[in-house]
């Protein structure tokens, strides 16, 4: 019997990117920008929630000013480069 393996290949990749680009759209549908531009802009207000979803956002994407540079795309500003 074989057992399950977990793989992160190019398969899993693509996948991950599809459901990201689908959320994405769905959030700029919904509500006119993104979950990663509500919680920039939460944690900019210094609302404990945006600090929170911005920590949980970055370390999920692995980029640690996503929600930063995506309030500032949203902004029309020019990104923080780490």
């Amino acid at each position: 019997m074989q057992t399950q393996t977990q793989f992160s290949g190019p398969e899993t990749r693509s996948f991950e990117k599809h459901v990201r680009i689908v959320y994405c759209e769905t959030c700029t549908v919904l509500f006119g920008k993104t979950l990663s531009v509500m919680a920039g802009e939460a944690q900019h207000e210094g609302r404990w929630y945006g600090r929170s979803c911005c920590i949980a956002i970055n370390w999920l994407l692995r980029d640690p000013d996503h929600c930063v540079n995506e309030l500032k795309d949203f902004r029309n500003e020019p990104p923080t480069i780490h």
